[in-house]
Parts: structure tokens; sequence; C-alpha cells
């Protein structure tokens, strides 16, 4: 039968502590039913006097064992140093969690240790690693982008920031979280990266879903001047005139468009069909219907 153990048999954090050998002593003495059983089989590890031996049912063994971790990690710091116990506690919940993940299928179990560990401070590097590897995993990787962030943040990790704010797009329901969300994205993309292209695409989303904010869509024709990029953002333009919520708002955005193709696409055609839907959405404008006169007399 194989050991399924919390603490794998070469791994004894205790053992790195000086009267480590005197301790054991003791509790061998203590309890001398266990040291007679490591005796008789010598391949039974005895961690901390802990004596994990062969299961049958080796999902149970590891329920039993995941329970006897737990329960260790309430008496650890008891008996060390509170740099040592920290450090042991990291350990042991990092294996905790291994187990949940690898032998009972538990990974709201293994998530909840690698939170701790996070918490606590030491050894956070390890269970960050372990949660980008388990991000892949669907049906937790809102909890895991909830772990991850705060992490990102106060390592000033922008780069994986980044990535994570867009992963978690997919979990906010409110459409104004949406928008700061994504201004955020285009602001680490313009600042800290330096590309203005992502950070245009990340503005261009937050302006569709809330097309009344005209400090991004300033914000957005800036950027897309930084590029030349007039082709999409006219399109931009268009589609949220095309889909606004009132024909005030539709005449403002249509007229940002003809300004566009006229000024920077030399396109004097798709400008009036512009001012044309200027005038649909509201006939009186006189800016619309002067510029329709001017256009429509150059076009001969």
């Amino acid at each position: 039968d194989l050991h399924v153990a919390v603490l794998r048999p070469e791994w004894n954090p205790v053992a790195e502590c000086d009267g480590t050998e005197h301790r054991h002593a003791e509790r061998a003495a203590q309890r001398p039913e266990e040291g007679e059983d490591a005796r008789r089989d010598p391949q039974m590890p005895l961690v901390d006097g802990v004596l994990y031996r062969h299961g049958r049912d080796r999902k149970g063994e590891a329920h039993a064992q995941a329970g006897e971790g737990e329960h260790h990690l309430e008496q650890r710091d008891r008996r060390l140093p509170d740099e040592e116990a920290e450090h042991e506690q990291a350990e042991l919940r990092l294996r905790l969690a291994d187990v949940f993940e690898t032998q009972l299928t538990d990974l709201p179990a293994s998530l909840d240790q690698y939170e701790e560990v996070i918490r606590n401070g030491t050894l956070w590097d390890r269970a960050v690693a372990a949660l980008e590897r388990l991000i892949v995993h669907d049906e937790h990787r809102e909890r895991i982008i909830e772990l991850l962030e705060p992490v990102y943040r106060d390592q000033d990790w922008w780069q994986k920031l980044v990535v994570i704010l867009d992963a978690k797009l997919e979990y906010i329901t409110d459409p104004m979280t949406q928008v700061v969300t994504l201004h955020e994205i285009a602001e680490i993309h313009e600042e800290r990266g330096g590309a203005i292209d992502l950070a245009l695409a990340a503005l261009a989303r937050a302006w569709r879903i809330d097309g009344s904010d005209d400090a991004a869509l300033t914000k957005l024709l800036s950027l897309a001047g930084k590029l030349e990029a007039w082709n999409e953002a006219v399109l931009t333009v268009e589609e949220g005139a095309a889909t606004a919520p009132n024909s005030e708002l539709a005449a403002g955005l249509w007229a940002r468009a003809a300004e566009i193709h006229e000024a920077q696409r030399s396109d004097t055609r798709h400008a009036i069909d512009a001012w044309r839907k200027v005038n649909e959405a509201r006939p009186d404008d006189l800016v619309a219907l002067a510029a329709l006169e001017r256009l429509l007399a150059l076009e001969g």
C-alpha cells in the first residue's frame, strides 16, 4: 500500500530546529505504543508524534490526514518561536492544499489553505504560484482572481494585474464597475506599458458600455490621434450613435463622426452621410444644416 501523508516522509520541518531529537524521544516516551509501531514498520513516517498508517481506503486516509494536518496547524505555534511557527504553518498549509487538490479533488478547500498562506505572509509566493496554475479551472477562476488581484497590486506587478483585471470583467455584472475596470486597464496599458493601441481598445470597450461619457470619448479620440487610428475611432463613434438611448445623444455623436470623416479622413461623402444623420435626429440643428450645405456644394 502507498502512504498518503500530509507531510511527506522526507520532509520534516521540526528536524531543522535545535533539540529535535530530544523532543522526538520525549514524544516516543509519552506514546510508547506509537513508538513500538514505528519500530515494527520503519516505512511508516512519524511526524511530530503523528503516525501515518497504511490504509486500504486511500481517499479516507487522505481525509483523516488532512484533519490531522489541520489539527497540527493549531498546535505548532505553541511550541516554536513565532518565526519558526509561521514558517512551519505555511509549509503545512501548502502540503494540505496539495492533498486537498490531488488526493481529495477538493479545490475549494485547497484554495482556503492558499488564501491563509497569502494572508499570513510567509511563503506567500509559493501560494501565488499555485493559484496561477489553478486559474485554468473555470469554476474556480472568479475566486482565484479575487485572491491574486490584491497580491499583484501590493507587489506592483502591473503586467499580471492588467491580465487579471481583463479576466475579472467576465464576472462583473454592474456596467459602471465594468467601465471603471476598463479605464484602469487602459491607464495601465498607456502609462505603464506604453501600449497605446491596447489602451485605445480598452477605452473603446468602456465607451461602448456608456456612450454618454463625453470625457471618455475625448480621451479615446486623443489616443486615436496619437496612433492615427481614425478608421477604428469613427466606427466606434458611429456604433455609439446608432445605439444611443435618445435622439439628443445620437445627434451629438453623429456630429462627432462627421467631423472625423471630414477633418481626419478627408472623406466628404461619409461626412455628408453623418451630418444627414444629425439632421434626422435633431431637425433644427443649424450647424448640421450649414455643414451639409457647404459639403454638398463642394461635391458639386
